[in-house]
């Protein structure tokens, strides 16, 4: 396995566990948004929950990408 491949492997890895946090907190928040109960209180978690939605998009993002290149680049090896 090239140098390469085992440093895009890593970065993958270390999305990944990123991403599982990330997905965590939507569903802290979505439990907390649900026992909220002022409008005020609501609009804040709502805030955070789109946010960290918009976290696990773009991680997901990167890690699609990343195994792009890693597929690649074992091509290359072939």
């Amino acid at each position: 396995m090239s140098k390469r491949i085992k440093e895009l492997e890593e970065m993958a890895e270390i999305l990944s566990i990123a991403l599982a946090r990330e997905q965590s907190t939507v569903l802290y928040y979505t439990e907390i948004y649900q026992k909220a109960t002022t409008e005020r209180a609501q609009k804040m978690i709502w805030t955070l929950l789109e946010e960290e939605k918009g976290h696990v998009i773009k991680i997901r993002s990167h890690i699609n990408e990343i195994q792009s290149i890693i597929e690649a680049e074992r091509k290359k090896l072939k």
